[in-house]
């Protein structure tokens, strides 16, 4: 804009569609001159702009006063309990930087830039001061309390030396306190010597502190050297007192020797080293007697202390020492075996069907390798060696708990086991192992493997047993319909070979299994199915043979002549035809073989029917004999063939068993109705050309 150095605002010009910025940038840009001038400032303004940068980078030394925060950084470190010099080190550092700070220049003039850096100064001498200050009230806190305690424990001894001694306990109270001044002065002079050095400290970077607290500090010395002092004055005043008190401390000392030869042979005798195999009795008296060691213990140190006061020679007790001793490696002894035990106890609560052995190998090794991780020592003590063997012992017990678990074992062993083992238990889906553990199977291998073998042989035979009765439970007969010619006469049994091949098989094997040993829980079952397969095989046999005397006579007495000539047997054979077919239609309902062949009477009922019709096989035979009788030359032919003969009304049959009955005799010329009518004698005898 005109006269300014402010760019002109856009502007709206007729003819033109956007705002339009006026400028003379166009008129000045191409001039050399002025370019050279521009490029020359903006050169000098970066220059300067990096020395003023370069100088204030020099500042940034000081960047851990802003950059951290004062409470959170000096809380950690007083965190860490350090000593009064880290404090002082720490604070010098701060100290140092206000020096620096100091020192600084605070103006610079830059070309045509004055810095003026005072504010800075000032804000960086304030906040180094903060922190020292901060570090300071950290430092009073502890130094102050520790001032106080000192102060109070000092005032505690100097009370308790002020005591009259009346008696051996007041005497050894007072004693005490001395040899504890005497103990101590290292240490204290130790403390009071820190405290004052961290109240210097403090009164170097100026830090406010109390004065009740300055006024302790710097007395402090003397007043423990004035207690010192004290103590050794009475100590020195007690002389002809603890000469007095000596022939009472022998005295205790010879009733202590005795108490202790007395405990020492209890603990000889009944202690927890001492229970043998009983872990759990040493286990329950292991805390009586770490109690009365403890107050043996707790007796001796009293009468060394009596004895140090007095200046009399210190008592040594090698029972004592021996005991507490054994008393250690007893206590890691029977820290493994608790352990072991609760584990156990744990492990009692897993269910019978859940048995994981290989957990139950895995924690009793660890709890053996625990027991021989203990010193040589240690486990040279005889509960050590009974634990030992009870855990191995345990883990002996864990293979039979895998042959418990054999699928053979039924109930019967079961009731067995506990009646052999004297234990009592009930198998169920809620059986654990805790029955199992307290059976102490290890004891009782033999019993056990003699049971599983006993039950994996029973469960040969018993899967033997269900493989007969399976195969016979589903074994059929193979019923098939019996034609005569196209005409269907009823129904009779298929092959039976294999069916006898299976009876003679399934026998065999039931006679071995009733041979062995182990047949006890299944002799019945076996010799009733010994029974039942000779009661099948017997009546398949007479099956068979009245089915083929009936196929045989069926053809003969049903639809022919012979009927009519046999009137009696035809009846009887109907009779027995309708049981016959009675019994088929049963069997084709139901074709399963054991059921058909264990039918009540159905054995009585067939052999029955095999003599009936034994009895129409001789009525048949007798009437054939007749008839050969009448004319011999039918002894010629067989019983079929004459039965076709005599049971067919065709008069021509005859000429195919002419052959056999005349030699060279082909054929007959038959003229029967003239013959018929003048003879009686059968017609086919009276001509023969």
């Amino acid at each position: 804009m005109h006269g300014t150095c402010k760019l002109c605002p856009p502007q709206r010009v007729d003819g033109e569609d956007e705002l339009v910025i006026f400028s003379f940038r166009k008129e000045v840009w191409p001039n050399a001159q002025i370019n050279e001038c521009a490029l020359a400032v903006h050169q000098n303004i970066q220059r300067l702009l990096s020395s003023v940068e370069q100088h204030l980078v020099h500042w940034t030394r000081y960047r851990t006063l802003w950059e951290k925060n004062i409470t959170i950084t000096n809380e950690k470190f007083a965190a860490k309990n350090p000593s009064f010099a880290r404090y002082d080190e720490k604070m010098n550092f701060y100290s140092d930087m206000i020096q620096e700070v100091k020192q600084e220049s605070l103006f610079r003039n830059e070309h045509v830039i004055h810095l003026n850096l005072e504010p800075l100064a000032n804000t960086l001498r304030e906040s180094a001061e903060s922190w020292i200050h901060s570090l300071g009230s950290l430092l009073n806190k502890p130094v102050k309390e520790d001032l106080f305690n000192l102060r109070d424990e000092l005032r505690e001894l100097s009370e308790n030396l002020q005591q009259s001694p009346d008696s051996f306990d007041e005497l050894k109270s007072v004693l005490g306190t001395i040899s504890d001044i005497r103990d101590m002065s290292v240490d204290v002079e130790l403390r009071y010597i820190d405290i004052q050095e961290s109240y210097r400290t403090l009164a170097i970077y100026k830090v406010q502190v109390g004065k009740d607290e300055l006024e302790l500090v710097g007395k402090i010395d003397q007043i423990w050297k004035e207690l010192s002092d004290e103590s050794k004055q009475v100590d020195r005043s007690l002389t002809d007192v603890k000469t007095s008190f000596v022939q009472t401390t022998k005295d205790k000392i010879g009733e202590f020797t005795q108490e202790l030869s007395i405990f020492a042979e209890s603990f000889n005798m009944h202690g927890p080293g001492a229970v043998g195999d009983d872990l759990e009795k040493g286990l329950t008296v292991m805390g009586t007697y770490e109690k009365d060691l403890a107050k043996i213990v707790a007796g001796r140190q009293e009468l060394a202390n009596a004895e140090k006061l007095l200046d009399l020679p210190i008592t040594v007790y090698p029972d004592v020492i021996s005991m507490q001793r054994d008393m250690e490696g007893l206590r890691q002894i029977y820290r493994v075996y608790k352990t072991q035990q609760d584990a156990k106890a744990e492990w009692s609560h897993m269910l019978w069907i859940d048995l994981n052995i290989q957990m139950l190998q895995e924690g009793v090794e660890g709890f053996i390798k625990s027991l021989r991780q203990l010193s040589k020592d240690v486990r040279a003590l005889p509960v050590a060696f009974f634990l030992e063997g009870r855990m191995k012992e345990f883990r002996e017990s864990l293979p039979l708990l895998l042959d418990l678990k054999n699928e053979a074992l039924r109930d019967r062993h079961w009731k067995e086991l506990m009646d052999r083992t004297g234990t009592s238990f009930e198998m169920n889906d809620s059986f654990t192992l805790e029955n199992m553990f307290a059976m102490e199977l290890h004891k009782h291998a033999n019993v056990i493997g003699d049971i599983v073998t006993s039950a994996v042989k029973e469960l040969s035979i018993e899967k033997g047993v269900k493989e007969v009765v399976m195969t016979w439970e589903n074994m059929k007969f193979s019923v098939i319909p019996y034609f005569k010619g196209t005409q269907e006469r009823g129904s009779v049994l298929g092959a039976v070979e294999e069916i006898m091949l299976n009876v003679d098989n399934d026998a065999m094997n039931l006679q071995s299994m009733a041979g062995s040993r182990f047949v006890g829980p299944f002799l019945g079952t076996i010799q009733q199915w010994e029974k039942d397969l000779s009661l099948i095989s017997e009546t398949i046999e007479v099956w068979m043979i009245v089915q083929r005397k009936w196929m045989y006579l069926e053809s003969i007495f049903v639809g022919g002549d012979i009927s009519t000539q046999l009137p009696e047997e035809a009846k009887k054979f109907d009779n027995i035809d309708k049981k016959f077919k009675e019994i088929m239609s049963d069997t084709v309902k139901g074709p399963n073989i054991k059921r058909c062949c264990l039918v009540p009477n159905r054995l009585t009922y067939l052999q029955t029917l095999s003599d009936d019709l034994e009895r129409c096989q001789k009525s048949l035979n007798d009437y054939l004999d007749s008839k050969r009788n009448a004319f011999p030359r039918f002894f010629f032919i067989s019983d079929d063939e004459l039965l076709s003969i005599l049971g067919s009304s065709d008069p021509s049959c005859v000429q195919e068993h002419i052959i056999k009955m005349y030699d060279n005799i082909a054929s007959l010329r038959l003229m029967w109705k003239a013959m018929r009518r003048q003879s009686p004698q059968p017609w086919c005898l009276q001509r023969v050309s």
